[in-house]
């Protein structure tokens, strides 16, 4: 007993002074780290520029997590990630597949024949070899006729009708906009293409209770990132920030803060706003089978700034300029042809509105449509690398 309180009176005396330092450290640390992340502003805009300046920002924190992500922003180890440990320690094998079985390793760093990799996320998704599709042809030689392109490339809103009256109106002469070239100059500095989302809280199915951020559109954002830097060679922002939490005022909203992107990056030549559909619910399911797997389907969207009157006459909305209506067209337009000609059962008809939407701060502007809420997560995910490969063929990018 006396040993035992002699040994307790020279621990206080030497080690517990090092111990409560410690312990006072990383307490201090991870109070001024995550104490008040909760940042709110009068705006809408989500702190978008101070998130860009301190990405950690961007990100949801609760008690549940913060000692996960501070050992992870401290020492590089996600602790629900044994890869994370190698990597710390031999850094060159980010660079080198590693195969899982069962949760534990079970190659050793050896390329296989199919170039299959991990995406080495805290879900640790797998991310499977994409080979080239057979190409359909498609006859491009009657697009000034508007009977074939209501019939096989245009829907739209009822209110706007449609019809063959509506296309004569906008005068485009379809056929060369098909045939028209489009590029991506990648020889300049900065980013080369955006990503956003107008409704960025827009999720698939399951993923109700999960943060916006992790899920649904602006996950199918990242993931088209991740495509198009790794096959092309592209530099992309993603912008995730939730310009408004309800479809009131969302393009005004999400128009203020991408203008101002757009202005101070002249690098960036393609804007992609990507949302997915609703349904009713108890909505059969629509989905396409692609490489074995099903996949959302994909929907190019156009508003054209044109209203009809109660007598049906077509006039353009006053207030929703649009001077790059015929851009945003042609653009659409190839990337359909390009869809049926290698994604068939993947397209569903272009899609043309009423109003501008966010199509008008960029010539190269799209509005993608990617699944239905009834869709799950993966089934949306699986329509990414055919987008990239539409992308792609439209702008005859060269892949690394």
């Amino acid at each position: 007993m006396q040993a035992q309180i002699i040994s307790i009176k020279k621990y206080f005396k030497t080690t517990f002074i090092y111990h409560a330092l410690l312990s006072l450290f990383l307490f201090a640390t991870m109070l001024n780290t995550y104490h008040d992340m909760e940042i709110k502003n009068e705006s809408s805009q989500d702190l978008f520029f101070v998130k860009t300046a301190l990405p950690a920002l961007d990100t949801i924190y609760t008690t549940e997590f913060a000692l996960e992500t501070y050992i992870d922003n401290i020492t590089g180890i996600l602790i629900k990630s044994p890869l994370s440990y190698i990597h710390t320690a031999m850094p060159f094998t980010k660079m080198l597949p590693i195969q899982f079985k069962s949760g534990g390793i079970v190659s050793f760093f050896t390329l296989p024949e199919v170039h299959e990799m991990i995406n080495l996320d805290k879900n640790n998704e797998f991310t499977p070899s994409f080979l080239e599709p057979e190409a359909h042809e498609v006859n491009t030689e009657l697009l000034n006729n508007y009977k074939h392109l209501l019939a096989e490339y245009y829907s739209g809103d009822t209110s706007l009708e449609v019809d063959e009256e509506l296309l004569e109106y906008l005068g485009f002469d379809f056929e060369k906009m098909a045939h028209q070239p489009l590029n991506i100059n990648t020889d300049v500095d900065g980013p080369h293409v955006l990503i956003f989302h107008t409704h960025a809280f827009e999720l698939y199915e399951g993923e109700e209770n999960g943060y916006y951020a992790d899920n649904g559109v602006v996950k199918v954002g990242e993931e088209l990132k991740r495509v198009l830097e790794s096959k092309y060679g592209l530099e992309v922002m993603h912008v995730k920030t939730m310009f408004t939490p309800t479809v009131t005022n969302a393009y005004e909203e999400t128009e203020k803060v991408i203008e101002t992107i757009i202005d101070i990056n002249p690098s960036l030549q393609l804007a992609i706003d990507i949302h997915r559909d609703g349904l009713q619910p108890g909505s059969a399911k629509v989905v396409a089978e692609f490489n074995g797997q099903d996949t959302a389907k994909l929907m190019f969207v156009n508003g054209l700034s044109l209203k009809r009157t109660m007598s049906g006459d077509i006039v353009p909305h006053k207030s929703l300029d649009n001077p790059y209506l015929q851009d945003n067209l042609t653009l659409s337009l190839q990337a359909y042809i390009q869809g049926l000609t290698y994604y068939p059962e993947l397209m569903r008809k272009n899609f043309l509105k009423s109003y501008r939407y966010s199509t008008h701060m960029l010539p190269y502007s799209m509005l993608i449509e990617v699944g239905f809420n009834n869709n799950t997560r993966q089934e949306a995910l699986n329509t990414v690398e055919p987008l990239a490969d539409i992308i792609g063929k439209v702008f005859e990018l060269k892949e690394k």
